[in-house]
């Protein structure tokens, strides 16, 4: 069929195995490992895995008949061969629907962008290639007629597709779902960026726009509160009268979807396993950061429990110990060691960088005959609710944060201000943007502040902040003698 129909897209949007049960057979080799099917040959050349999503580059050969050519006999066998792609989807349940619709909508442009020269139509599956099919389906079409006709009508075209293939659209919560994310897609509009480009755009940004008479910048920021949590979100673990006393804020919670939860020992008193901690996705990276507040005299050795736990290496700290009338409580050994809650902390290097201060730990527990190492970066002037005065001077901190994690084996990177939503929040959503940036060379501030606040809502808390996303990108693009440099770094 994909031969015959000269498809080169196949959209998949179910698991191979969801529950126990298998939902879809694996109809590709592993890499390096050609097998064939019927006539076709297929090799998996390239596969990128992505928070949602995985690409796969299949190179498919088929063996054409030999023809006979004039009195000669036959002609000599010859080959043909064709490159598919596969946009995997991976976290949409079977007969449910994603909580949130950005990753879909993400998703969905992934797909435009790569195959936007491809006149030939998608290939649609997920188990039985009418719920999650339907949905994405209509979401597709949908978004085409609103920006063709500026109309949408969804209840028709669901008829309509249930005429080609019945009981598309299989729940209401599919049919709801697809009402908001086409809804969130035309809101939230387009705000990618292409890199060089990233300049222009910003000065068209700064400008008042008559209509609304906001910046560029302020029309962006003031989309992203109309940006609604799911109904379902809970916060119950944090709203525990046992743990009330753990968060420093009482407004800002971590959801129970993407909270941080400890690992439980001897210790099973109600909420043992609790620290206010959310994890949040990175642009190709699931649960790629922890997001957190400053630890209070209490949960320090929560804190360090956490980094045990999860076997952690690198906290980015992004506030003073003492701030306007607000003090917090150092974590960590001044020199030689310290011990919370039977976890040993040694501070063994320290070392001022000016911007921030660079340290390192070894973290020994018992039952553990090696020390954990922990790379600790403590940035010295960013206070609360603002941003540093040059972006240029995050640079270096951003590339020591990566070879730190690619040291720990691309664990979680911890990053830890007074609430763990503002400064922390701008932090993870540079290096979200960043990280785009080298893959595909766009910039998309907006998008990866919203993913970021479905893990952590309010996350990037002031327009400064919002901007200072752009300032640090571009810093970070101007940073090479050419815009084609970068993508290797």
């Amino acid at each position: 069929m994909v031969w015959q129909e000269r498809c080169s897209v196949i959209v998949m949007l179910t698991g191979l195995i969801e529950g126990s049960k298998e939902k879809c057979h694996k109809y590709w080799p592993d890499t390096n490992q050609p097998k064939p099917y019927g006539q076709y040959t297929v090799s998996l050349c390239k596969n990128e895995a992505f928070a949602d999503y995985t690409v796969r580059t299949f190179l498919v050969t088929v063996r054409l008949q030999q023809q006979r050519v004039g009195d000669e006999g036959l002609s000599a066998p010859s080959n043909e061969q064709r490159f598919i792609y596969q946009y995997h989807f991976t976290v949409w349940p079977d007969k449910g629907v994603p909580q949130y619709a950005t990753a879909v909508l993400r998703f969905r442009k992934k797909i435009i962008n790569e195959s936007r020269h491809n006149t030939a139509p998608w290939i649609v599956h997920c188990s039985a290639g009418v719920g999650r099919t339907g949905a994405f389906i209509v979401i597709d079409a949908m978004l085409r007629q609103a920006k063709e006709k500026k109309v949408v009508d969804i209840y028709n075209y669901v008829r309509a597709t249930r005429g080609d293939r019945p009981n598309m659209v299989q729940t209401k919560d599919q049919y709801v779902f697809i009402h908001r994310a086409v809804l969130e897609a035309l809101v939230c509009g387009s705000t990618d960026i292409q890199a060089p480009n990233l300049r222009n755009v910003m000065t068209k940004l700064e400008k008042i726009r008559p209509r609304e008479q906001v910046s560029g910048y302020e029309s962006e920021f003031q989309r992203l509160s109309i940006f609604w949590l799911s109904p379902d979100v809970r916060v119950e673990s944090a709203s525990r009268a046992c743990n009330a006393s753990k968060n420093r804020f009482p407004d800002i919670l971590p959801l129970d979807s993407h909270r941080v939860a400890l690992h439980l020992s001897v210790d099973k008193d109600p909420g043992a396993d609790y620290i206010n901690a959310s994890f949040a996705h990175a642009y190709r990276e699931r649960n790629a950061f922890i997001l957190t507040q400053a630890p209070l005299e209490d949960t320090i050795a929560s804190f360090w429990r956490m980094v045990v736990d999860y076997d952690l290496g690198t906290i980015v700290m992004l506030n003073s110990l003492d701030e306007e009338d607000e003090h917090f409580p150092r974590y960590w050994p001044s020199q030689g060691a310290e011990e919370y809650g039977g976890i040993k902390v040694e501070l063994q290097e320290e070392d001022d960088k000016s911007f921030f201060i660079s340290r390192r730990f070894d973290i020994t527990t018992k039952g553990k005959s090696t020390p954990q190492r922990i790379c600790h970066f403590q940035v010295t002037n960013w206070s609360d609710h603002s941003v540093p005065d040059k972006p240029l001077d995050l640079l270096p901190l951003l590339n020591d944060i990566q070879t730190s994690q690619q040291k720990s084996g691309d664990k979680a990177i911890v990053v830890q201000c007074s609430d763990g939503v503002g400064r922390s929040g701008t932090l993870c959503a540079i290096m979200s943007v960043i990280e785009r940036v080298k893959v595909e060379h766009v910039v998309d501030v907006f998008q990866a502040v919203k993913n970021l606040r479905i893990s952590r809502p309010g996350a990037v808390e002031t327009l400064e902040q919002y901007k200072f996303c752009y300032d640090v990108t571009l810093a970070y693009l101007d940073s090479f003698s050419t815009y084609g440099n970068f993508s290797n770094c």
